[in-house]
This record gives structure tokens, C-alpha cells and sequence, in this order.
């Protein structure tokens, strides 16, 4: 049995994941602040997706700090798909919850491929991915797999 985690799930709840959410008042089956640790073991998920709420972490080291959390509870042979909003699109500044802003190049620096991870990710402190875009328009989609 594949285990699968919707970080961020709001009102998106999905059968076949486990759904969590800062939010107590939207049904999720967990209810955490990501910023403070993601509460699952090691190597927990074989799949994890963020859509639309890592835009909304309060600063960039706690970003990272999220980001480290995820690799460590993704399985070696799992993956994390991260959908943001693209800053070239108004949508990435009408909510004022989100607070960090991100363009196709942002998770390059999560990159082992790139020379930005060797060069800042790693002093960043972002774990090693291999980087795959999915979608890049109004928001920015990509598929995450760790290296461990």
C-alpha cells in the first residue's frame, strides 16, 4: 500500500491521502504547522503533494526548514510534487498569505543537476533533488525526487 500525504490539503481533500492542514475547520485528518516539523516518521511517504501553500511560509529559512522535513519523511523511491504561484502572474500577490514569491528557476537551487545547488542550495541548506518542471504558467509545477 502506497502512502500518500496532501500537505496544505485546505477544503482539497483527497481520497487515498492523508490530508493536513494549519487549519482545524477544514476536515483534515491532520491538523499541524509545517513551519514547526512535519509530524511523520522517516522514509514515511511515497508521495507528498504542496499545492498552494508553501507560498505562504513565513520566511525563506523556515522554507528550507519545510523542504528538509519533506525529504525526510519522502521514501527513497517517492516523490513530492510542489505547485506554486508563478510571480509573473497577479495571482502570486493577491492574497496577502503568500509571502514568498517564486519563478520557474526558484527550485533549481533544490537541483543536484544544477550548478545553483552546488554553488548556494547546499550552503542554503536544501537537501539533494532531481528536479523535473511539470507545468510552468500561471503556476509553477514540479515533481521532486529525493536523493538519499
Amino acid at each position: 500500500m502506497q502512502l500518500k500525504l496532501n500537505l496544505g490539503a485546505g477544503k482539497d481533500y483527497r481520497d487515498g491521502f492523508i490530508n493536513t492542514d494549519i487549519a482545524n475547520n477544514v476536515g483534515a485528518d491532520k491538523v499541524f504547522d509545517m513551519e514547526e516539523g512535519i509530524p511523520f516518521k522517516d522514509n514515511y511517504f511515497d508521495e507528498i503533494i504542496a499545492y498552494n501553500c508553501l507560498e505562504q511560509i513565513s520566511t525563506p529559512k523556515k522554507f528550507v526548514f519545510v523542504i528538509q522535513e519533506l525529504h525526510r519523511i519522502l521514501k527513497p523511491t517517492g516523490f513530492l510534487v510542489i505547485r506554486v504561484p508563478n510571480v509573473t502572474d497577479i495571482c502570486a500577490f493577491q492574497d496577502i498569505f503568500d509571502i514568498l514569491k517564486f519563478n520557474k528557476d526558484s527550485f533549481t537551487y533544490m537541483d543536484v543537476k544544477n550548478p545553483r545547488y552546488k554553488e548556494f542550495g547546499m550552503t542554503y541548506g536544501y537537501p539533494p533533488f532531481n528536479l523535473i518542471p511539470l507545468k510552468i504558467d500561471r503556476q509553477l509545477t514540479f515533481r521532486l525526487e529525493p536523493i538519499k
